[in-house]
């Protein structure tokens, strides 16, 4: 039976199915990231990679004509009729059957339902249409939609290229999973628990992987906070924090050509502390919370984006030491790093580490408690009750709209950077996942205690417990692997 990946407006609906595996060994993943690399503004020519397919080279041709390439999706290339409704001008497909733009069988008209089908309507932009497999920016430019990865533009219409159905073979592997003890293991206590310290009361409270499967993590530790990192090979490097506040959020770069700059090395992370906390956060002995980075030159990690100011919430994790301060740490797609709650309660700021300076992009009318890279052109937002928001990342236009609103507060968002499902940890331990459109809204997996979840390169989701109350433990599942 086939399944459908399809839409009927801007959207590209991936319906995924698949078993999961938190024991067994990496076996298929993308790419890191949700890279939807670049966008096209003009018209010809291959974007983003390239593109397979002979779209390109139709056009009309003396060797057909309107009567012998009437065929629903077939179009006239190098003078043969041929069945290609991605090419400009082909023939529409037949009522009831869509475009698909998959690397299984690209080009042709099939029926939804048969399979995997990976197809949009065509969208106005600007001068362009959005094809199959394509979005529009909102900037008058297109660019490939999930699973597609590049995307190729004719005669003013774009459609997606590189659209797997089957899962890609993972780039790179994370340290192996391990147990609780287990030296050079995402679970060694150097790593996730008390890293050089003999004893402690606390471990690792946030976890993410970069592009080079490196596995980071902030801790939440009594005394002086770390940024470690543990690479593929088991190796633990830790950085020692500027501050005695609470490390909340870590981040690795994802995407690619930011408007600000920025390499595969750049990590940020959050400093977070509550009212009542005893932290003084200006003036003779302040230590400001916010948003700082990691200096790999020297190891050091300086404040880059201070606020002085207090927020709180009531959730996700219920105690108001950690529901506090500047949330939804996250790298968009463009290199922009984005967070929450920086000056108050609901105000969503792009930062600039280079030049320290902040833009609110969105304000909210509730607290931001997560948020995730969604595509080229948005964010995800989870505000504290469980809505989940879309909205243009810096520089694009377009109203903010709700994607989603879950039973409860969320700890965490992600999105498969193949699938283009998306998946949140919530309150209650339940782990759940979703269509891009919010829709087909189903269960996942039940965290083994309350944390947060994070992908990696290698296509699985991991699930950090917190460490703090509770003791830091990571477990991990496999992603379907086919659409």
């Amino acid at each position: 039976m086939r399944r459908i990946v399809v839409s009927a407006s801007l959207a590209l609906t991936v319906l995924a199915c698949g078993g999961s595996d938190e024991s067994g060994s990496s076996s298929s993943g993308g790419t890191g990231g949700i890279v939807a690399s670049g966008g096209a503004s003009g018209t010809g020519g291959d974007v983003t990679g390239g593109s397979a397919g002979s779209a390109g080279d139709a056009g009309t041709d003396a060797g057909c004509t309107a009567t012998s390439c009437a065929a629903p999706g077939h179009a006239c290339v190098k003078g043969a009729c041929v069945e290609d409704c991605r090419a400009p001008g082909a023939n529409a497909c037949a009522t009831g059957k869509v475009c698909h733009v998959g690397d299984d069988d690209p080009g042709k008209c099939v029926a939804p339902g048969s399979g995997c089908v990976i197809s949009s309507a065509p969208a106005a932009c600007g001068s362009l249409t959005c094809g199959p497999g394509t979005r529009c920016d909102g900037a008058g430019a297109c660019y490939p939609a999930l699973p597609c990865k590049a995307m190729k533009c004719d005669g003013g219409t774009c459609h997606g290229t590189e659209c797997a159905c089957t899962r890609p073979a993972p780039a790179c592997a994370p340290a192996p999973l391990g147990k609780v003890g287990d030296a050079g293991t995402l679970n060694d206590p150097k790593f996730s628990r008390c890293g050089s310290l003999a004893s402690c009361d606390g471990g690792i409270f946030d976890l993410d992987f970069d592009q080079k499967c490196n596995a980071w993590g902030v801790t939440m530790i009594s005394g002086t906070d770390y940024l470690r990192k543990i690479d593929p090979q088991g190796k633990v490097t830790e950085y020692a924090g500027v501050t005695n506040l609470n490390m909340g959020e870590v981040a690795a770069i994802q995407g690619k050509g930011g408007l600000f700059g920025g390499g595969l090395d750049d990590i940020a992370l959050t400093y977070i502390c509550c009212a009542a906390c005893g932290c003084v956060l200006s003036g003779s002995g302040g230590n400001p919370q916010g948003v700082a980075a990691l200096d790999i030159s020297n190891g050091s990690l300086p404040m880059k984006i201070p606020t002085a100011k207090f927020s709180s919430g009531t959730g996700p994790f219920g105690t108001p030491n950690v529901d506090t301060g500047p949330y939804g740490l996250t790298w968009g797609l463009d290199q922009v790093l984005y967070v929450g709650n920086v000056d108050a309660n609901g105000d969503y700021h792009a930062l600039d580490l280079t030049t320290q300076t902040s833009k609110v992009v969105a304000t909210f009318p509730k607290r931001v408690i997560a948020s995730a890279p969604f595509d080229a052109a948005r964010m995800m937002v989870g505000l504290e009750g469980g809505e989940v928001q879309l909205i243009p990342v810096l520089g694009k236009t377009g109203a903010p709209k709700t994607l989603i609103t879950l039973s409860t507060h969320m700890t965490s968002l992600v999105r498969d950077a193949w699938s283009g499902r998306v998946y949140a940890e919530l309150g209650d331990k339940s782990i759940v996942s979703f269509a891009e459109d919010g829709s087909d809204l189903k269960p996942f997996q039940t965290a083994p205690a309350l944390g947060r979840i994070t992908l990696a390169p290698d296509g699985y989701l991991y699930h950090l417990t917190l460490g703090w109350p509770t003791k830091a433990e990571i477990v991990r599942w496999q992603l379907p692997t086919q659409l």
